[in-house]
């Protein structure tokens, strides 16, 4: 199972007390302009 939207630790702990270890959402990174992550990830 696979969370999508987490935005704080309080979802993050609930999600993980349930047994789901992925996710993703504001709480670990927010939305970018493509240039910003294609310079991220072609250095």
């Amino acid at each position: 199972m696979i969370a999508e939207g987490i935005e704080s630790e309080d979802q993050r702990d609930s999600l993980l007390a349930l047994g789901c270890t992925q996710g993703q959402g504001f709480l670990y990174a927010r939305p970018r302009p493509i240039d910003q992550v294609l310079a991220q990830t072609l250095l």
